[in-house]
């Protein structure tokens, strides 16, 4: 449960066992919990940063695709280079932010990516997509380790997730795509428990619930494909044993989440059994009166998922398990 949360829910316990007067209570909810004139201040501050190096980095790379025959090779490569360069030295500059010094980093890792695809297009280097991603996340996992920042750390596992699925694609077509669709799960489930075990190499503060709830959409989604797949495609000789190791990692999240007293978790893992019930349902028959069943199961399923939600939070609330 994140800080926020976590202050919210002492000061009400505080004001309904009668410790706290109700306009004390106020007070500290507007003080603590609720975002003021600074916070916005501060939120607006990242925000256009955000925007605005988003479309610097933006306007270099359609540059160079509108460009791209009017501009002599060492161009490209110098621009591109010296982008990089003045990001990296921007992001060195110990007067700023730290915060402002992390969003340069993670534009020095954009143009990392980029200076190798235009290196890969002037001197056609014949590498495949697998080369080129498996180059980008070795260059870019030093700039994560030398951010500490969430946000960057998240686009690195994109990379590693986009390198493993062009390795078995490009590498090992006869991989059945169930198993090539659990490695990716368990590959972001397994950056989660790293996440957790050391904190400090992914953030100086706390890690934000954001970025584990992002590892846990991505995890047990490419999982939920997985199983799905194996429904409807059939599986090999391994998927009984990615079946399991899904069931565990599965019920580690619940455990997880319900010991951090978050809903996310629950509310994820519920929707992904809604989804696998609906898919098996209609693999059985794909016939009009199937799909009204269905659609009262998923409608059923949902209700019956937010109101245990409900009850859940409501307990968690009154401080009992």
């Amino acid at each position: 449960m994140n800080g926020r949360h976590q202050r919210r829910r002492q000061i009400h316990l505080l004001a309904t066992h009668g410790d706290m007067s109700l306009s004390a209570a106020l007070h500290l909810l507007k003080r603590f919990v609720y975002p003021g004139p600074a916070a916005w201040t501060n939120f607006l501050r990242y925000v256009l940063l955000a925007t605005g190096l988003g479309f610097l980095l933006a306007g270099i790379i359609f540059f160079f695709a509108y460009n791209w025959t009017g501009l002599h090779r060492f161009a490209k490569l110098g621009i591109i280079g010296g982008c990089l360069i003045i990001s990296v030295l921007i992001s060195l500059n110990g007067s700023l932010l730290l915060r402002v010094r992390r969003w340069f980093l993670l534009a020095a890792t954009i143009l990392t990516g980029t200076l190798l695809g235009v290196y890969g297009q002037i001197y056609q280097t014949g590498a495949d997509a697998f080369d080129f991603f498996l180059a980008w996340s070795v260059f870019s996992f030093g700039w994560a380790i030398a951010a500490r920042f969430p946000l960057l750390w998240l686009g690195f596992i994109a990379l590693l997730n986009i390198t493993l699925l062009t390795w078995l694609i490009q590498r090992h077509p006869e991989l059945n795509s169930l198993n090539a669709l659990f490695l990716s799960g368990t590959l972001n489930g397994l950056t989660i428990w790293i996440s957790l075990k050391w904190p400090a190499r992914i953030s100086n503060a706390s890690i934000p619930d954001w970025y584990l709830n992002a590892l846990g959409i991505a995890a047990v989604g490419f999982q939920t494909l997985a199983i799905l797949n194996g429904i409807y495609n059939g599986g090999d000789v391994w998927s009984p044993l990615c079946y399991a190791l899904t069931a565990l990692q599965w019920f580690l999240f619940t455990r997880y989440g319900l010991l951090r007293r978050s809903i996310f978790w629950p509310a994820l893992l519920g929707l992904a059994m809604i989804i696998l019930i609906a898919g098996a349902l209609l693999k059985i028959s794909n016939e009009a009166s199937m799909f009204l069943v269905v659609s009262l199961i998923v409608a059923a399923g949902a209700a019956g998922l937010v109101a245990g939600i409900a009850l859940l939070q409501k307990k968690w609330e009154n401080g009992t398990r």
